[in-house]
C-alpha cells in the first residue's frame, strides 16, 4: 500500500518540529532545559514541539527566538 501524502498543514507542522529539534541539538539543550529558560512547563514545550498548530502562536514564537531558528523557513516564507 502506498504511503499517504501529507497535507500542507501536516508538512508545515513536521517542518516546525524538525526546525525546533535541530535548534535544540545545535545548542545542546533538552526540552526540559528550554522549558526552564522560557519559564514554561516542560509539558507545554513538548506539546508545542509535537503539535505546533494546537498551541498559542506566542509560545511557538518564543521557542523559535530562544533557539535562534527562523520560523519562516518552516512556514514556507522568507525572512521574518
Amino acid at each position: 500500500m502506498p504511503a499517504l501524502k501529507k497535507t500542507k498543514r501536516q508538512q508545515v507542522a513536521a517542518d516546525i518540529k524538525c526546525l525546533f529539534k535541530m535548534g535544540l541539538f545545535k545548542k545542546g539543550w533538552t526540552q526540559a532545559h528550554l522549558a526552564e529558560l522560557l519559564h514554561k512547563r516542560p509539558a507545554m514545550v513538548s506539546l508545542a514541539f509535537n503539535d505546533p498548530f494546537k498551541r498559542d502562536f506566542g509560545v511557538i514564537w518564543e521557542i523559535a527566538e530562544k533557539l535562534d531558528v527562523n520560523l519562516a523557513e518552516a512556514l514556507g516564507g522568507g525572512n521574518i
